[in-house]
C-alpha cells in the first residue's frame, strides 16, 4: 500500500503569434509501508522485521516550456 500526493502551479507568459513560455513548479510526496505476506510460512510478516521497508520520498519539480 502506497500514499501518493501531488500539487502544482504554473504560469503562462504569452509571446506573441501564438508561442506561449509556460513556467512550472510542483511538489510530489508519496509514503510506501508494505506489508509483505511469507509464502512459506503463510503469515504477514510482523512489524518488528519491517525497519528498512517504510519508504518516503519528498520532490520538488520545476520546469520551463515554450509552446506554440
Amino acid at each position: 500500500m502506497a500514499d501518493f500526493a501531488r500539487i502544482g502551479t504554473g504560469y503562462r507568459l504569452p509571446l506573441g503569434y501564438g508561442v506561449q513560455l509556460k513556467f512550472l513548479l510542483g511538489v510530489q510526496l508519496s509514503l510506501c509501508h508494505p506489508y509483505p505476506y511469507d509464502k512459506i510460512d503463510e503469515v504477514r510478516v510482523d512489524a518488528n522485521h519491517l525497519g528498512y521497508s517504510d519508504r518516503t520520498a519528498l520532490a520538488i519539480q520545476t520546469g520551463i516550456a515554450l509552446e506554440w
